[in-house]
């Protein structure tokens, strides 16, 4: 809904703010060297009262608490939740493979 009114947080893993994956596939491909390109900056999302959490996973839900569980002991309370997992790539145990290895997000 456009009239979202309060604060949102953005929970992940990974060290660097949002970025479209596919484009680095599309480089990798072409032989360049995968660029990070983030969709917003720190101030951008500060500016619409989006707090970035990184490098930190969700564990769990407590539910009866209304609250997330960080892999680091903390907990972010939340009056509505979206669950947006995304995915982590298979790695395949295939002998002489060694370190390269480029797997594609599309």
């Amino acid at each position: 809904s456009s009239d979202l009114e309060g604060p949102v947080t953005l929970i992940g893993d990974e060290p660097h703010l949002p970025y479209e994956r596919p484009p680095l596939s599309k480089e990798a491909m072409a032989s360049e060297a995968p660029v990070i390109k983030a969709i917003a900056s720190e101030e951008f999302l500060a500016e619409r009262s989006i707090r970035h959490i990184h490098s930190i996973r969700a564990v769990a839900i407590d539910r009866a608490a209304r609250a997330v569980q960080l892999s680091d002991g903390s907990s972010v309370p939340y009056d509505k939740l979206l669950l947006a997992t995304g995915s982590v790539p298979r790695k395949l145990p295939l002998p002489g493979l060694g370190g390269r290895c480029v797997y594609l997000r599309t």
